[in-house]
């Protein structure tokens, strides 16, 4: 399974396509990033240390994850525990549930070149 700390990782590395059921029940897939490089200036905050935190200040929720929907343009957030898989451009499909042994090393492999690469 990919943790939430690693599935950050992969956001400010790029794009990352997450599929997550929503508070209704319904599924979204969303394409995000936390990249500022590929995120609008004016969307991002202006007065932090940290550029990845809106304009807006959110009280965030721990499990919450908040991105940039690149699709939409705009900031969204969704429960970690909602998702139910990842894919990176490019690469395998990675499901955080039992059956992406396949994606999750996928992922592993390519954390593991990014680790040798700083």
């Amino acid at each position: 399974m990919v943790t939430q700390d690693k599935l950050n990782e992969l956001l400010k590395e790029g794009e990352v396509i997450v599929t997550f059921t929503k508070k209704d029940g319904s599924t979204r897939t969303m394409v995000c990033t936390k990249n500022q490089l590929l995120i609008p200036s004016d969307m991002l905050h202006e007065q932090s240390d940290d550029p990845l935190h809106p304009k807006k200040q959110i009280k965030q929720n721990p499990n919450q994850v908040r991105v940039f929907d690149v699709e939409k343009q705009g900031w969204r957030s969704f429960n970690y525990s909602s998702v139910t898989e990842i894919e990176i451009p490019g690469l395998t499909d990675v499901d955080p549930g039992t059956k992406a042994l396949g994606g999750i090393l996928a992922v592993a492999f390519v954390l593991y070149v990014l680790t040798l690469l700083s």
